[in-house]
């Protein structure tokens, strides 16, 4: 007669909670490693890399980036255009072309895609700023305004004041609309070109060259 040793009841539920938590762990680490491996190794994620290091290599080889930058800062810095300060309005847009007709002569950046994206909201900004010069003389005429202007160290004729202002003004308009020319002509077979938002600007401008150059007969619709 076989006589069999009994366990106690203490004994049994520890081996069934240490069976229990080996299947749970092997369940946790499994799940882990199917977590792992679904994750984007650092491979994928570097996948652009190349691409945006040669972007900003191509835009540091001639400044066109630094120059987009100060262009952009010069809008966010823009002064209040108005009969007191027009020599200085115009030295702030003489800066503002020199730097745009700098970007427009660049042919090799227009193939950035960021850097395209960026130039139409820049243009955009510099006509607008015209415009509101534009305004600052037309107020001029209207006030018959008597202000002394300087031009290069001596003080012009009083009846020739109005139209050494709007020759001045008249060169720097001129000159952002062929820069938008430029660029129109440059970026319009490049991909996701807004044509509409670029006739925009183009035609704004030449209308903001033509009210600038006839001074007689302003309407204020034009500009």
């Amino acid at each position: 007669m076989r006589i069999f040793k009994r366990l106690p009841r203490s004994t049994f539920y520890t081996d069934r909670t240490r069976w229990f938590s080996s299947k749970s762990q092997d369940a946790g680490s499994k799940k882990e490693e199917k977590c792992t491996r679904d994750e984007p190794s650092v491979e994928q994620s570097e996948f652009n890399t190349p691409t945006v290091n040669e972007d900003a290599r191509m835009l540091s080889q001639c400044g066109c980036s630094y120059l987009a930058m100060e262009a952009r800062n010069l809008v966010y810095k823009a002064p209040a255009f108005s009969l007191q300060t027009k020599e200085l309005g115009l030295d702030y847009l003489a800066q503002l072309m020199d730097l745009l007709e700098e970007i427009s002569l660049c042919e090799k950046c227009s193939n950035v895609k960021v850097y395209r994206a960026f130039l139409q909201p820049l243009c955009h900004s510099i006509l607008g700023l015209c415009r509101l010069f534009y305004r600052s003389l037309r107020e001029m005429y209207n006030e018959m305004d008597m202000q002394p202007v300087s031009l290069k160290g001596k003080e012009a004729v009083v009846d020739e004041r109005p139209m050494i202002l709007c020759q001045k003004a008249y060169h720097q308009i001129e000159r952002l609309h062929n820069s938008v020319r430029r660029l129109v002509e440059m970026l319009k077979d490049k991909p996701v070109f807004d044509e509409d938002a670029w006739k925009l600007i183009d035609s704004g401008a030449y209308r903001l060259v033509v009210c600038t150059a006839s001074l007689s007969g302003f309407d204020s619709d034009l500009c």
